[in-house]
Formats: structure tokens, C-alpha cells, sequence
């Protein structure tokens, strides 16, 4: 507790010196401008493609329930009891296979 409340006082003092910028208006100009700074600076590709991913894929995951009672007829309560067992059902196979491969590295 002690190192907390020290390190939010030590955060506490840092000054930032922010200068505030002038916006410009959004005109198709500034964003196909933003896109070519993408397009050519590739360490920035990467990271756009993932973010990318990871909005299609938070929405597939969002549908999966509408399509589990629609789709599959499957009762939202037994959906729920699924999604809710998957977690730890991941931990356990994930303890189980790293308690193996201890026991296989030791012998």
C-alpha cells in the first residue's frame, strides 16, 4: 500500500508541457493523407492489420450467441452455461499439458 500511494506521488509530479495545436478541418485531403502515411511507413501496417482483425473478429464473437439460438435452436441458457464453462475449461487443459511437460522435462 505504501509503494502505491509513493508512486502515485511521484506521478503526480510530473509536469507535461503540452502545446495545444491547432485542428484542421476533415476534408478528404487529411484522411487519404492519413492513409498514405500508412501505406508507407510499414512498421505501421502491422499494427493497423491487427486492430483490424480484432474488430472483425470482437464482432463475429458478439453474433455467436444470436446465432446459437437462431441458427443452431440452441436455449440461451445452455449457450450461456457453455460460454461460461469454456474459460475455465481452457485453464485446466492448460495446467494439465504444462504439469505434463514439467514432468517430462525433469525425467
Amino acid at each position: 500500500m505504501l509503494a502505491a500511494a509513493g508512486a502515485v506521488f511521484l506521478m503526480t509530479q510530473i509536469k507535461l508541457h503540452l502545446k495545444a495545436r491547432p485542428r484542421e478541418p476533415l476534408t478528404a485531403k487529411s484522411v487519404f493523407a492519413g492513409l498514405r502515411y500508412i501505406a508507407e511507413k510499414k512498421s505501421s501496417w502491422v499494427p493497423f492489420r491487427w486492430t483490424c482483425f480484432a474488430v472483425l473478429l470482437g464482432g463475429a464473437v458478439a453474433l455467436l450467441p444470436v446465432f446459437a439460438s437462431e441458427v443452431l435452436a440452441l436455449d440461451p441458457g445452455v449457450w450461456a452455461s457453455y460460454a461460461r464453462l469454456r474459460p475455465s475449461a481452457r485453464a485446466a487443459w492448460r495446467c494439465s499439458w504444462r504439469t505434463d511437460r514439467s514432468a517430462a522435462v525433469q525425467a
